[in-house]
Formats: structure tokens, sequence, C-alpha cells
């Protein structure tokens, strides 16, 4: 397997490492404007032990979705981007394999954190939150 990919929220990137306590975190942060009204999403992604102090994390770009792509789900009460999802990519998997492998769905890597293996694929047409954990499911068997 290459990767695992989920469709959701695509994220606008602002990344930053900190360390506290043996304990190392990275955080995400985007501001989206979801029917009129401006949420903020956040992650964050801790681990033990300490880690170096990041002076380059590598490539971090991203796509915002466009008006009127972030959809709501009625029957899951999921928001979702309607042609994207984002993969999560195995450790030494290349941006060139991530590529290829989404090229079989019409899928381009329109956003990329290289310190995290995170690619953010966008499809050509609108597509269902079925159709995109399909896709989903097919990738994370990959």
């Amino acid at each position: 397997m290459l990767a695992t990919a989920f469709s959701g929220v695509a994220w606008a990137v602002r990344a930053k490492a900190e360390e506290s306590s043996n304990l190392s975190t990275i955080t995400l942060t985007q501001i989206i404007n979801i029917d009129g009204v401006e949420t903020t999403l956040n992650t964050s992604v801790s681990y033990g032990g300490s880690a170096p102090v990041l002076d380059d994390v590598g490539e971090i770009s991203y796509s915002e979705p466009l008006e009127g792509h972030v959809v709501y789900d009625e029957t899951t009460g999921i928001y979702c981007v309607y042609n994207q999802i984002l993969l999560i990519a195995e450790p030494d998997t290349t941006k060139a394999q991530i590529e290829a492998l989404v090229d079989e769905y019409d899928g381009d890597v329109v956003g990329h954190i290289e310190l995290t293996d995170d690619f953010q694929i966008e499809f050509p047409d609108a597509l269902s939150l079925d159709e995109l954990n399909s896709i989903v499911s097919e990738l994370s068997d990959n």
C-alpha cells in the first residue's frame, strides 16, 4: 500500500513544529468559509520523544477550494469538497508515485505537505461523497 486516503474539507496549511515536555507537536490550521460562516479547522499530531528543530519543513502547498465546491451531505451531515480528497503517503513513497496512482482516476496533486507526506488530490468533475469514498477505498488498497 502506497498511501491512505480520505475525503473531507481541504486544508490551506500553516504548519508549525514545537517541542515541550518530551512531546513534539505539528499543528495545522485552516480558516474556511462554509455557508457564509467563518470556521477554523485545527489538527495536531503529537509524538513522544524530542525532535530536532526543523530548519526546513520541505514543500508546503495547497489549492483553496473554489467557492461553491464545499458541499453538505444531508445523509451523513458531513461537509466535503466535492472534487478533492486528502491522501497520506507511506514513508519513502515519491510524489511521482502518488501522481501516477491518482492519474488512474484523472486526479491531480494540487497540494503537498512534504514533512507529513500529505497530498491534496483534485478531480476534474464534481463527485458525490459515495464516489469520493469509493476512490478513497480503492486508493487505500493500493
